[in-house]
């Protein structure tokens, strides 16, 4: 009775049989997981020949576990820890051991529910699945060590290979150095720090260099965390960062740094930086060689001492740059002295930059040295000046001579006439030869003169524009039907519109002084050919004027020159010209946002082509 109140407090499903399949001994449990409705001491003596027939319903595969509980019998051979699955979910482990001795013969059977084992183990190996996972998945290689600095586990990143990283489990980095074929000191490294991390219970890191012919350096950042709990050693985490691409950028770094400043000590630009106290902490060798100055070998220097010119502006546009980080509107030249006494003028500009072991932020300042461009400015400025007085001075000159001399030319014009009328009546040999000649050397001193005041005019700037809007085709018209129908010498020009007709805005004055300029040259230059031609095309956006004649033509070389005052062609001979009309053209033309073009041929034809824009806007 002893023994069956222990037995029947056992957790597990009990069941013993006899040789001859008659139930000895069944306790509560095994009723419970069978769904037997009776008490266990019924069931003692009963044949249990056909209970796996019985209850085989309860498992998920039915006709296997049959067919096993025979082989079982049929073996006799002992059965630990066999795995069952029943139908609703109940993970059931089965033992069998059979009895053949003079004290006891039969069959025990025994059936463990570990569901809720299986659940915890199933719980337990997801979740290490997923850590494992996470693991595997962090962009450094981890390993966990045991106290022996032995390997416990190793992510894919440490280790990619399937086969290498079973192998490791239980080795150590000695093991891993002789299998690598790499340098014991690669081991005797880890070890150490491994050793340290232990001892101080403090996670220590050392840098590790790999040299590769194919990858070149590679450099990997290595620490070794103790993890302890209540003072206990647990385990020893080991993890590697790839830092060779950070090495990289420091190399990268370090070489822009060495660029930058030798970029800074050959620039053409004086070059400091200063702190929002206006304290100078760096100047490069181009601001000493041009200023004198140097750096003190304690504290700073002041830059306000050495500034002679716009010291109080260049100082608020430092304290306005600092707070807006922007320039203050304004001109950011000043003036300093040199070491030498010299004084050197610079323009500056700022640029802002902050470096964390800095406690304020700084500026740049970049200099431009333009003592010589101010120098030429001043120069430029004087030479300005004298040139605008001599210009006033020529033009006064030149209104001044034209005035005093038209007053004679009008008195010896007037009495010439009267002396032509009194000698009209005397037949005196030649006389009316004599007086013609005054009056067309009367009439040339006119038109020079008229040159004069207009050139004078147009060089001080009192011959504005006076546009309308008018019909070119008619005045053209006009003047050709005033002055040149016929010339002087009995010729008269040919005139030709191509196109529709269109009214553009022009100067009346300007347009008059134009056309009849080139016409009369074309007449002047063309004496004893046929007459020149006059032609006006109408274009999409603006009109063209052709005055074309078959004259005594120009040179190429006179051509570049021909708009120079009194400059004429070399072929005039004795034709008579002032030199200067053409450069009133040229100036008229311009204010109308025209063009000319010349196309000429020695001693065969002149063409001068104008063109000029419908609307001036």
């Amino acid at each position: 009775m002893l023994f069956k109140n222990i037995l029947d407090r056992i957790s597990d499903a009990l069941l013993f049989e006899s040789f001859d399949h008659k139930i000895v001994y069944v306790n509560h449990y095994f009723c419970e997981l069978f769904h037997i409705p009776v008490a266990p001491e019924f069931l003692v003596g009963m044949d249990c020949s056909n209970a796996a027939q019985e209850s085989k319903q309860y498992f998920k595969d039915p006709e296997q576990f049959v067919q096993r509980i025979a082989q079982i019998y049929e073996q006799a051979e002992n059965v630990i820890d066999e795995q069952l699955s029943f139908a609703d979910g109940l993970s059931i482990l089965r033992d069998y051991q059979f009895f053949n001795s003079e004290e006891t013969k039969g069959h025990l059977w025994v059936y463990k529910n570990v569901s809720s084992l299986v659940t915890s183990l199933d719980a337990m190996t997801s979740q290490k699945n997923f850590f494992e996972n996470l693991l595997n998945n962090i962009p450094a290689d981890i390993a966990i060590f045991n106290k022996e600095h032995q390997y416990e586990f190793v992510n894919k990143v440490g280790v990619k290979s399937t086969a290498m990283s079973k192998w490791i489990i239980g080795k150590d980095d000695f093991d891993y150095a002789n299998y690598k074929q790499l340098p014991v000191d690669f081991a005797v490294k880890r070890r150490w720090a491994f050793n340290q991390a232990f001892e101080t219970k403090k996670s220590v890191e050392l840098e590790e260099t790999n040299h590769s012919a194919v990858h070149g350096d590679t450099h990997t950042l290595r620490k070794f965390y103790p993890v302890f709990e209540d003072d206990k050693f647990v385990s020893m985490i080991g993890y590697g960062i790839d830092i060779t691409r950070m090495r990289q950028s420091e190399i990268e770094l370090a070489q822009s740094h060495a660029l930058f400043l030798s970029m800074i000590e050959h620039s053409n630009e004086l070059v400091l930086t200063m702190d929002a106290d206006k304290n100078v902490h760096f100047v490069n060798s181009k601001w000493t060689s041009v200023t004198g100055h140097e750096l003190p070998e304690v504290g700073y220097l002041n830059l306000e001492n050495i500034i002679s010119v716009g010291k109080k502006s260049f100082i608020n546009a430092i304290s306005f740059y600092f707070k807006n980080e922007k320039h203050m509107v304004g001109s950011r030249e000043l003036t300093i002295n040199t070491k030498q006494g010299n004084k050197v003028n610079l323009k500056y500009q700022f640029a802002k930059f902050i470096q964390k072991d800095w406690n304020s932020p700084r500026i740049i300042v970049f200099f431009t040295d333009i003592t010589e461009q101010v120098r030429i400015e001043e120069e430029f400025k004087k030479n300005l000046a004298r040139e605008k007085y001599l210009n006033e001075l020529k033009t006064n000159f030149m209104n001044m001579v034209s005035h005093e001399l038209r007053t004679p030319l009008s008195v010896i014009l007037s009495n010439t006439e009267l002396l032509m009328m009194r000698l009209q009546h005397f037949r005196v040999s030649g006389i009316e030869r004599y007086t013609n000649t005054v009056m067309h050397q009367i009439d040339g001193m006119t038109n020079l003169l008229n040159e004069f005041l207009f050139v004078s005019k147009v060089e001080s700037g009192k011959f504005q524009l006076q546009i309308e809007e008018l019909s070119v085709v008619s005045f053209l018209e006009d003047l050709i039907k005033e002055h040149y129908q016929p010339w002087k010498d009995k010729r008269s020009i040919e005139f030709m519109v191509v196109g529709i007709p269109v009214d553009i805005h022009f100067d009346k004055r300007m347009m008059f002084h134009i056309v009849n300029n080139l016409l009369s040259n074309a007449f002047k230059y063309s004496e004893g050919k046929s007459a020149p031609i006059l032609t006006i095309r109408f274009l999409k956006k603006k009109c063209q004027i052709v005055v074309e004649d078959q004259g005594i033509g120009i040179s190429a070389e006179d051509q570049k020159k021909l708009f120079q005052p009194f400059s004429r062609g070399t072929n005039v001979d004795k034709i008579e010209g002032t030199g200067l009309g053409l450069v009133v053209v040229k100036y008229f033309i311009e204010q109308h946002k025209g063009t000319l073009h010349i196309d000429s041929e020695i001693g065969k034809y002149t063409k001068i082509s104008l063109e000029l824009p419908y609307n001036l806007d």
